[in-house]
């Protein structure tokens, strides 16, 4: 059984700005700048300006942004479920960020990792440890997405061989919390074999190419790392999950002309899940003054997400700028929502 999280700790932010790809990017030196903590962006002569619990311009490289997410890994072994949420739109970093080094067709490299294969080395580095002091650490993981507002599992072998998967269904237990129903689960037993088994659920996932990336996120990824711990230190025994979440980007509109009919509905989607998220953020950040429903039962996002929002969980949003001139409105609209997001 987890933990019980304090219901007094807040989600912690952290924007993180998008490292430059050299040559591709029609840089944005004027508008968005980072001192400290704290981000300022300067749009139509305005200036909106908010500090955060960390702050990381385009020189900050995996290792840095994995500083900060440590403790939240730290708290899962620990036997507290924790959360890591990556926010902003598309084409601003958020899958390179999660999965960095378990991408299809991506090198290798510890410059590249991201907090997956990082959070694996750590976890496995604690097993190790706890074994010697007596305590079983057994490690498994579960991965889906929600695509249309559909929940597929993402590591349930293809019939066919294509992406197609059965839907899943979300269900409430006894005790009131959310599961999904059918989830696979997978033993992993070292780092090797839980690397094998990301790339392979990652090449199941849905993607589209759109005018901002080449190879775009279509559907909100949710992976699960689940860690049970018995005996020793961990005496009548210990649960509790990591969650890694990289959510679609928003995109910008366009010509409905110019698009195809599956990508109109994969957009209107993304944006009204994202919506959906964004209201239940707002609700969360004025209830103390008197706003008691929370509407996370408007989109199978939320519903999902309601442990990690609603305290029960120790949760990290990561803010995701891009580092592109013509981002701003985009970079803005990320930013007022990581604002809301840390007064939750």
């Amino acid at each position: 059984m987890a933990r019980t999280q304090n219901p007094e700790e807040p989600i912690r932010v952290i924007v993180r700005v998008r490292p430059p790809q050299s040559g591709r990017d029609d840089l944005d030196v004027d508008s968005l700048a980072i001192r400290g903590d704290t981000v300022q962006l300067i749009r139509k002569q305005r200036t909106f300006s908010a500090q955060f619990d960390a702050a990381l311009d385009g020189e900050a490289d995996q290792r840095s942004l994995f500083s900060h997410i440590r403790p939240a890994c730290e708290a899962a072994l620990d036997g507290i479920n924790a959360t890591v949420l990556a926010y902003g739109q598309t084409g601003s970093g958020k899958t390179h960020t999660i999965f960095g080094g378990l991408l299809p067709d991506e090198q290798e490299g510890e410059e590249r990792t991201g907090i997956a294969g990082r959070a694996l080395h750590q976890i496995f580095e604690h097993a190790a440890c706890a074994a010697t002091c007596g305590t079983r650490v057994m490690v498994s993981a579960s991965m889906l997405e929600v695509y249309n507002e559909t929940l597929r599992d993402l590591l349930l072998p293809s019939v066919d061989g294509g992406h197609e998967r059965p839907a899943l269904a979300l269900r409430e237990s006894e005790s009131r919390e959310t599961y999904v129903q059918g989830l696979t689960e997978v033993p992993l037993h070292d780092a090797a074999a839980a690397v094998a088994l990301i790339r392979r659920a990652l090449r199941m996932r849905a993607i589209r190419a759109t005018d901002a990336n080449a190879r775009s996120s279509r559907s909100h990824a949710v992976l699960q790392f689940i860690v049970e711990q018995r005996g020793g230190s961990a005496r009548g025994g210990l649960r509790s999950r990591f969650c890694l979440v990289d959510l679609a980007g928003s995109e910008r509109a366009m010509a409905a002309e110019l698009l195809a009919r599956d990508h109109q509905r994969e957009r209107c989607q993304i944006n009204t899940s994202l919506t959906a998220l964004a209201k239940c953020v707002h609700a969360l950040s004025v209830s103390t003054r008197g706003e008691s429903h929370i509407p996370f039962r408007d989109s199978v996002l939320t519903r999902l997400l309601q442990p990690a929002l609603s305290g029960n969980s120790r949760t990290v949003l990561l803010a995701m700028l891009s580092p592109t001139a013509d981002a701003v409105e985009n970079n803005l609209s990320t930013l007022r929502f990581a604002d809301r997001a840390k007064r939750v």
